[in-house]
């Protein structure tokens, strides 16, 4: 059983509830990759291994190679901006952008992308803005209130404490979200042609990512990151990192556009 903590992995900078952890911490660990797999293909061609002739020399000597790799996606947790209003970290001590709290799940049947905030509270019922769809003053022509069950999640601040009576109500638990899986396969054919005895001119043919499936990575988690400009609006979406999670080698993993490598070599 491998554990990741909370750095590595952007999994949060503090528990939610630190005396009930088992209910907000117990999740997966970001090392998860619950399917994973590859296989590998040769075929040595058996035909005119002799080479004999001009015929031996064109058809003999080739060999076809593959291999291919699955592997589930990376877990990923779902975080918001620093809200002026938190509970988690009042004096930003961890971070002036990224909040400690984690957001509220709300209405899981809603849209995935939609993400709300109470502005206020009147006579005990909650007043909610969409806040993609929030430009003014809460409750006005360009930031109407909507009800809670249309949001997906709420933005959690000390309004959504006081109306639900505890800070961590509906708090989403570590690592509920899985980023692309990956699917890749390379194919490389080789030609061995026999100049003489001892030297041999071998002529290599590779095609990486052959299939040229984008790897996505780990999509937009933060879920403040939703905006009234569909420019500005990346929560759910893998827009902001279309190479992945990070930045990772395409030539040695393989994870880019299809790559095409031609070489000669001779073998003596």
């Amino acid at each position: 059983l491998l554990a990741s903590e909370v750095f590595t992995f952007g999994e949060g900078f503090a528990s939610q509830n630190p005396v009930d952890l088992n209910r907000g911490e117990k999740g997966l660990s970001g090392n998860d990759r619950r399917h994973a797999g590859s296989m590998n293909v040769l075929w040595d061609v058996p035909f005119f291994k002799k080479q004999e002739g001009f015929t031996g020399h064109l058809l003999g000597g080739w060999q076809l190679n593959s291999n291919y790799r699955y592997n589930t996606g990376e877990p990923a947790t779902l975080y918001q901006s620093h809200q002026a209003t938190t509970l988690c970290d009042p004096t930003s001590t961890a971070s002036t952008t990224i909040d400690t709290c984690r957001p509220l799940l709300t209405n899981a049947a809603a849209p995935f992308t939609t993400v709300g905030r109470i502005a206020s509270i009147t006579g005990g019922s909650a007043n909610v803005v969409n806040i993609a769809n929030c430009t003014g003053t809460p409750g006005g022509a360009t930031c109407p209130f909507v009800p809670m069950n249309s949001v997906h999640f709420l933005v959690a601040n000390t309004l959504s404490a006081q109306f639900f009576g505890s800070p961590f109500a509906r708090m989403v638990p570590r690592n509920t979200e899985r980023g692309d899986y990956i699917s890749n396969a390379n194919l490389s054919m080789f030609k061995n042609t026999k100049v003489t005895e001892r030297l041999t001119m071998q002529f290599q043919a590779t095609a990486y990512n052959f299939m040229n499936r984008e790897f996505l990575g780990v999509q937009d988690t933060k879920v403040t990151n939703v905006s009234s400009s569909p420019s500005s609006n990346t929560f759910g979406t893998n827009l902001f990192n279309a190479s992945g999670d990070g930045s990772p080698n395409v030539v040695q993993s393989g994870l880019g556009r299809r790559r095409l490598e031609f070489t000669m070599k001779f073998i003596f």
